[in-house]
This record gives structure tokens, C-alpha cells and sequence, in this order.
């Protein structure tokens, strides 16, 4: 009795501790995450956005700056030249955001009052009597300040120990007025000088010409004036300092510069940029209207935030645009620097009047980059450009879809997403297709040369190409730029065979808005047999249709949009035999293409064949990727082997691709070697990189040796060291672990840091208790790092550690971050968090359920126990 007594007790008070540890863990709520657009645009959720009031024609602004690089401050003075809009204005409202206002004089020698609004960072101007009846005036604002955001400092400091100093903006959409007090707004077209005092010996690029350049009285410093005298708008205004070397270009006698920083060179910017005036020469011709400014430049600088960005007369990009021999193998900046020329004419020659109509400047600069590559290289490689713009756009879809042209939007940040850029590209592609090559560049002419150096917007574009063309246009603006979604097709085919035809059967299966009609749009239909090909355009316009196409013979290939004339989502089910046919013999690059995606999913015998026949014999480079991308699909022997042959192809692009895949099959000795084999030796960057993100696959040592061995190779934008990084997190190691702490610290590029934090954390998940405390202080200590890439990279490195001791800088990061993405990334870390934690919970919850039932069990047994104990004992009285 006793006994069985202390047994109870002992299982009752287990199960009690096991009870606090279970549902004592956690009892926080779950965060739920923000989208970065809204889903659904709803009235009264989302907020309506229009242009602001102007009281004054803004003519002309002459901005005078110092830049003081050991306080990170700017001291400056904007002179406006206004024309009154009407008689009855008072006040003149500025935006101005951090910054100080000293002085505002009026005529410059006359004091005006002012007030500052600074929630709301605003600047207002109380004019004196009889300033509104004047036709002309000038204003001086005279003020100071240390912008951080869209002002960009790359100096010597804690943060940037290999940087050099250097200054830029980037300040579209807004911010602007984070480094000169203005209308930040695209609403008004000015001229424009800007006077830069900076360090002797500093390179400096702005809009326009460089008039001269004037040393200061003790010859420390320097002003440089440039002046821009064909109109812009505020956020295509520019400064960039620092030290550079340039090659100098030219077009039609036109100055064409290239830029370098410290470790490039001007041979390396000119292989890297040069076809920019063979492009200007292109644009002008097809837009009929040339160039319009007296420069162009491109100018890299340090961890720019984004790709390029296209000031006027003098493009900022990221500082990989300069390629190194080795990188020039397998890649290339060649679309990016189409897409920012291409803005040279529609975002700066025209501009859009506000942010709604951004598709006017992007979907233009996306469309016509793809456009250069049809002109330079081919129809397979225009195809190509819209085949990735589709893919990117159908991806962002799946989260939200949204009208291209829609003014209900939180920040005006949220409009430059695939809406804008693909989708909106893929609207010309359509137009262009309706109305034919003639007809559409007529318009395309026509819209530029009307609204060259003027704000435009959607209906100036539907306009003009009506009267171009006499094509009424509503149908198709109301339900692909006004309307949200695409159309989504399931096809199916039939053979025919007493009739000797093909029945093609068409459904739109997209979500069906309430009274809205189907989309309206050509299809074009391609049947190959063995005797010949046939294609014809149908008009897709009901939610369900049948065609029919006589054809002599039963088909081989039975194609829908084999050359992309439509943006559509297709289900388009084929047999094997089919799909190997259109692989290998496809008329297009992307019936071959859409083919092997769908072979590569096929466990069968001839597939294997048809991948690497693609692989290594198709005549376009792109198809040979896709084949070597999708060849690791299913996973056996004769893949693997087919892999290892194309270790050895010619061109480095696809090279790159067969590692790739070669990735999946890291655990086998024989690629492993290879693997190593590929990272010490092959020539192309991309092989290398992927090779050294293959042995991290593997987690085998010898893996790991090789690793830390390339580690310290200096390559292309950091390429190998950041796939090492990225592989070593694979490897429970304390050598692994200490490797990445050693390259995520300050005095570490950008590139590097963030790739070796975000490894970290996942590394260190895979550690014990102490490693990751430790891990989340050295991670949380980088989470006020000036650079957004930083910052995310410490984020994603919580999240992948998952260790509750980070959701307190999660929500700092949530809540303050100038950076609405990174605030949106920091709650999506937290709820993953938390819901880690609460899924152990659920789990323990059940292993509770499961002592609870083998509790009662005991408790039982231990009844019957006590019982047969007492019978015992009274027949022992007995």
C-alpha cells in the first residue's frame, strides 16, 4: 500500500510539472503579418491618394550645398524663382523633412515668416502683401540638417570601414525634401543649378552640364556648379560625390561617361557600358524623338538600395554595374542599363503626373529594355525577357493582384511592385500585338513627341494612340489597366480523327468578378505535324470556347501562346510524348522551354534523353539553361550522370545552371568531387558559386575544409564568399560557426555581412542553448546598422534562429523602422517565432493527452492493485 501509494504521488507530481512547463512556455498571441499591398482594394480601408495643391509655378531652383563628411551634415540654401498661380495666394507650402530652417528671405534682402509643421514635415511661407499680383518672384530658404535617409553617406566610420567617402540621393518616390526643402511631388517642372562645395580632390556628378569648378580661399575645398536646363521634377534631382575615374563616350558628339570607383577600372567600365550609345541611337529612332539632354553618365556608388535610378542626364546604379573579366562570362547589367536609358525619355522627357500612373515610367523602361534585345540578339531573347517578366508578375498574384492604375495605395512605395514593372510591360506587349508594329510606334511617336517635357498621365496615353490609330481603346485599358487579375486558361485538345481535325477546347477560370465580362484578347494557336505547321490567331473573349483547325495529319504539337502575345496563366496538360517532341523540335524557345518544365517532372523512360539533347544541343543558350535548371527534377542516377557530362559545356551561363542542379545530388562521393573540383578551377563565377553552395549540401568534412579554404577569395560582387557563407550553415561545426562570425562583423562588406547573419542564426538553431544566446546578442547588436541590408539580414537571421530572446528587437524593428518593408519582414520573423513556439506547445500538448490516458490507465491498475492487496490482507485474518 504504501508502496503503490508513492508511486501515485510521484506519476501525479510529473504530471503536474509537465502541465506548468507545457502551458507556462508561452501564452502570447500569434502577430499576424502585414502585406505590402493591399489585396483587395476597398473604399474606406485603404486610402485614396491625389496630387497636392500648388499656389505657385515653381520655374526654376538653384540649390547651394555643403557637404561635411566627419558630421554627416549638410549646410545649404535653395533659391526659388516662382510665378504666381492666381491673385489670391497667402502662403506657400514646402515640404522640408528634418531638416533646420534658418532664414527665409524674400527678393533676397527681405525677411519672411515661416512655420515649420514638423509631424507632418512642412515648411510654410507667409508671403507679403502684393507678392501674389507680382509675375515673377524669387524666395531664398537658408537651412541645415544630417539627413540619413535618401541622402546617402558612405564614410569611414564604424559602420563602413571599407568604404570610401561618398554621398548620393535616392529620392523617388519621395525624399527630396530630406535634403532640400521642396514640393516633393512629380506636380511641377523646373530648371535647375546645383552648387556642391565638397573636399578638394572629390569627382562630382548632377544633372546637366558642369559649368565650373571654384576653390575655396584656403584650397581645402571646392564648388562645383552644374546646371540642367531642360525641365525635370524634383525626385530626378541628384548629387553624387566620391572618388572616381570615368571613360569617356561619346553619341553624335554628345558626352557618354562611364564611372568607376576604387577597385574597378576604366577597362572594365567601358566592356561593362559600352553598347550605351549604340542604345541611344536605337531609342531615339523607334521613340522619334532623340536624346534630349547634353550628357548622359552612369554612375556607380556604394550599397545603393536599389538597382539603377534614372536622374536626369545621369543615371545612379549600384556599383556591380562595373563587371571584372571573370564576371563578364556568365552574366552581364546589359537590361538594367536598356531599363534606366529607356527613362531617360518616359519618367524624365515625360514624366507621369502622379504616383497612380507610375506604369507610364516603369512598364515603358521594362518593355523597351526587352525591346533591345529583340533588336540586338533575336527573337529568342526577347522571349526570353517576357517569359521572366510573366513569371515575375504571375508569382506577385498569387499574394495579391490590384489594378495597374489605382490611386488607393498606403505609401507610394507600394506601387513600384510587379504591377508596375511586368505586368505594365506586358500591357504595351498586348497593345502592340492588337494594333501591329506599324500602327503601335506610330503612337508611340506620336505620345512622345506631343508630351515631351510634360506630365502625363493614362489618358494622354489612350489618347494619343487612338488618334494615332483610330482604334477606340476602352475595352482594353477598362479591363487591363483599370481592372485587376489576368486571364487564367485551362485548354484541352482532341484529335479529330474522321473529321482530320483538332478540337481545342477553352476555359477562363479565373476568379470572376461580380458582372464583370471575360477577358478580350488574341490567342495564338500553333499545331505541328510531320508533314508541316500550322498557326492561326483566335479571339479569346467568352469564359468557355471550342476551336477547330482542320489539320492533314494528327498532330506532334498542339501549342497555345507559343510566342507570348498574351499574358495569360495556362494549365495545358500534354503527354509524354508530346512534351518530348515540342522539347526537342518546338518551333519557339518557348514551347521548348514550357515542354521541359514539364518534363522534368516525369520519372520516365526518355525524358532523361530529351533534357540533356535540350542541354547541349538546342540552339538557343536560354533553352540549354532551363533544360540544365530543370534536369534535377527527380532525382536518379541517369539525371545525375547526365548532370556530370554537362559539367564540361562550353558556355559558362549554362555551365552555372548544371551545377545548380548538380546541388540536389551533394551527398554522392562522385559530385562531391566534382564539386570541389568545379569550385578550385572552373573559370565561370556562376559555376563556382553554385559549386561552393553544393559541397554545403554534401555536409561532408572534406566539404568543409574546402570550403573555409575559398573563403577569402576575392570575386564579383562577393560571389563565393557569400555562397560559402551560405553553405557553411549546413555544417554543425564549431569551425563553421566561428567562420561566420568572424565575416558578419562591421569590418566586413555589406555583401558578405549580410549572407554570414543571416547563416548564423540558421546555423546556430541547429547549436545548443548557449550558442544561441550568444548568437542572438551578436546578432541583435547590428540591428541599428545605417544600411536596410543589414538590417534585413538581421532580421532574417532571428527568424532563422527562432529563439524568443529576439522578438523584443523584432518589435523595435516592427515598430520604428524608417523601412516599411523591413518593418513588414520583422513581423513575419516574430509571428514565425512565436508560432514555433506554439506548435511545440500543441506537440507537448499531445504528449500531455497521451500521460493523461496513461495516467487513467495507471490509476486503474492501481485500484485493481488495492483491491486484490485488501482481499489479500482479510484472508490473512482469516
Amino acid at each position: 500500500m504504501r508502496t503503490s501509494g508513492l508511486f501515485f504521488a510521484v506519476i501525479l507530481m510529473s504530471l503536474l510539472c509537465l502541465n506548468a512547463v507545457v502551458f507556462g512556455a508561452d501564452n502570447s498571441t500569434c502577430w499576424m503579418s502585414s502585406s505590402q499591398f493591399p489585396p483587395k482594394i476597398l473604399d474606406g480601408k485603404y486610402p485614396r491618394h491625389y496630387r497636392p495643391d500648388r499656389t505657385v509655378d515653381i520655374e526654376h531652383l538653384k540649390i547651394e550645398i555643403r557637404i561635411n563628411y566627419d558630421t554627416q551634415s549638410i549646410e545649404g540654401v535653395v533659391h526659388f524663382t516662382v510665378s504666381p498661380i492666381h491673385e489670391d495666394i497667402k502662403d506657400i507650402r514646402l515640404d522640408s523633412a528634418g531638416l533646420t530652417i534658418k532664414n527665409v528671405l524674400f527678393e533676397k534682402d527681405r525677411h519672411l515668416e515661416f512655420d515649420t509643421i514638423a509631424e507632418e514635415d512642412t515648411l510654410i511661407l507667409h508671403l507679403p502683401e502684393g507678392a501674389a499680383n507680382m509675375e515673377q518672384f524669387t524666395f531664398s530658404v537658408y537651412y541645415e540638417g544630417s539627413p540619413k535617409r535618401y541622402f546617402y553617406w558612405r564614410h569611414s566610420d564604424d559602420n563602413y570601414t571599407t568604404d570610401p567617402d561618398m554621398v548620393f540621393t535616392l529620392t523617388e518616390p519621395i525624399g527630396s525634401a530630406s535634403w532640400y526643402p521642396c514640393l516633393d511631388y512629380p506636380s511641377d517642372r523646373i530648371t535647375t543649378e546645383v552648387l556642391m562645395t565638397v573636399p578638394k580632390g572629390q569627382v562630382t556628378i548632377s544633372n546637366g552640364e558642369l559649368l565650373q569648378v571654384t576653390p575655396s580661399a584656403d584650397g581645402e575645398w571646392e564648388t562645383h556648379h552644374w546646371a540642367q536646363k531642360k525641365r525635370l521634377v524634383t525626385y530626378l534631382v541628384t548629387v553624387i560625390a566620391g572618388p572616381y575615374d570615368v571613360y569617356k563616350d561619346t553619341w553624335r558628339g554628345r558626352p557618354v561617361d562611364y564611372y568607376c570607383m576604387p577597385g574597378q577600372t576604366v577597362e572594365d567600365a567601358k566592356a561593362s557600358m559600352g553598347k550605351t550609345p549604340q542604345m541611344i541611337e536605337f531609342f531615339s529612332r523607334i521613340f522619334g524623338v532623340d536624346y534630349a539632354y547634353n550628357k548622359y553618365a552612369q554612375v556607380p556608388v556604394k550599397q545603393f538600395p536599389a538597382g539603377g535610378m534614372e536622374h536626369t542626364s545621369c543615371t545612379t546604379m549600384h556599383e556591380y554595374i562595373v563587371l571584372d573579366e571573370r564576371a563578364r562570362l556568365d552574366r552581364d547589367q546589359e537590361s538594367l542599363i536598356a531599363h534606366e536609358l529607356v527613362h531617360q525619355w518616359f519618367g524624365d522627357l515625360l514624366t507621369c503626373e502622379s504616383w497612380p500612373h507610375l506604369w507610364l515610367n516603369e512598364g515603358f523602361a521594362t518593355y523597351f529594355a526587352a525591346v533591345w534585345f529583340e533588336e540586338t540578339q533575336g527573337q529568342d531573347a526577347f522571349m526570353r525577357e517576357l517569359f521572366r517578366s510573366a513569371d515575375s508578375y504571375l508569382n506577385e498574384s498569387k499574394t495579391y493582384t490590384r489594378p495597374i492604375m489605382t490611386n488607393q495605395f498606403q505609401s507610394a512605395r507600394e506601387m513600384f511592385d510587379r504591377h508596375s514593372y511586368p505586368k505594365a510591360a506586358w500591357v504595351l506587349h498586348m497593345l502592340r500585338h492588337e494594333l501591329g508594329d506599324k500602327l503601335f510606334y506610330r503612337g508611340i511617336r506620336q505620345y512622345c513627341q506631343t508630351h515631351q517635357d510634360s506630365l502625363v498621365d493614362t489618358d494622354d496615353f489612350q489618347e494619343i494612340l487612338e488618334q494615332a490609330t483610330g482604334r477606340p481603346l476602352d475595352r482594353f485599358f477598362e479591363k487591363w489597366i483599370y481592372g485587376p487579375g489576368h486571364p487564367k486558361l485551362k485548354v484541352e485538345w482532341s484529335w479529330l480523327d474522321k473529321k482530320r481535325q483538332v478540337e481545342l477546347r477553352i476555359k477562363q477560370i479565373q476568379k470572376k468578378e461580380e458582372n464583370a465580362p471575360p477577358f478580350s484578347f488574341p490567342l495564338q494557336v500553333r499545331i505541328a505535324t510531320d508533314s508541316n505547321t500550322t498557326e492561326q490567331i483566335v479571339r479569346a473573349d467568352r469564359y468557355e470556347q471550342t476551336f477547330y483547325f482542320d489539320v492533314a495529319d494528327e498532330p506532334r504539337s498542339v501549342d497555345v501562346n507559343p510566342d507570348l502575345i498574351a499574358l495569360v496563366e495556362l494549365d495545358f496538360e500534354k503527354s509524354k510524348e508530346m512534351l518530348i517532341y515540342e522539347a526537342t523540335h518546338g518551333q519557339s524557345a518557348v514551347t521548348r522551354v514550357r515542354a521541359i518544365q514539364q518534363l522534368a517532372k516525369k520519372d520516365e523512360p526518355g525524358v532523361t534523353d530529351a533534357l540533356l539533347q535540350a542541354m547541349m544541343n538546342d540552339r538557343s543558350w536560354w533553352v540549354q539553361e532551363q533544360a540544365a535548371n530543370n534536369l534535377s527534377g527527380i532525382k536518379n542516377n541517369e539525371r545525375r550522370d547526365a548532370l556530370l557530362d554537362g559539367c564540361e559545356h562550353p558556355d559558362a551561363r549554362v555551365r552555372s545552371a548544371v551545377v545548380s542542379s548538380l546541388r540536389s545530388f551533394a551527398k554522392d562521393d562522385v559530385v562531391q568531387k566534382r564539386l570541389q573540383d568545379i569550385l578550385d578551377k572552373d573559370p565561370g563565377l556562376g559555376a563556382a558559386e553554385m559549386a561552393a553552395r553544393g559541397l554545403g549540401n554534401s555536409q561532408h568534412p572534406d566539404a568543409l575544409k574546402t570550403l573555409l579554404r575559398a573563403i577569402d577569395q576575392e570575386t564579383y560582387r562577393n560571389g563565393i564568399q557569400v555562397a560559402v557563407l551560405q553553405a557553411l550553415n549546413n555544417f554543425e561545426d564549431k569551425k563553421a560557426y566561428t567562420a561566420l562570425k568572424r565575416y558578419a562583423g562591421k569590418d566586413r562588406n555589406e555583401n558578405v555581412r549580410s549572407a554570414a547573419l543571416e547563416s548564423l542564426g540558421t546555423l546556430a538553431a541547429k547549436l545548443d542553448e548557449a550558442i544561441q544566446e550568444e548568437t542572438v546578442e551578436f546578432i541583435t547588436s547590428q540591428a541599428e546598422d545605417l544600411s536596410d541590408r543589414i538590417r534585413e539580414a538581421v532580421i532574417r537571421g532571428l527568424r532563422e534562429l527562432g529563439h524568443e530572446d529576439g522578438i523584443e528587437v523584432l518589435r523595435e524593428i516592427a515598430d520604428l523602422d524608417p523601412n516599411q518593408h523591413l518593418r513588414s519582414e520583422a513581423e513575419n520573423a516574430i509571428q514565425k517565432i512565436r508560432g514555433k513556439d506554439q506548435e511545440l506547445a500543441k506537440k507537448n500538448a499531445g504528449r500531455l493527452d497521451s500521460l493523461s490516458d496513461k495516467q487513467e490507465d495507471i490509476l486503474k491498475r492501481l485500484e485493481a492493485l488495492e483491491k486484490k492487496l485488501d482481499e489479500m490482507a482479510k484472508k490473512e485474518k482469516q
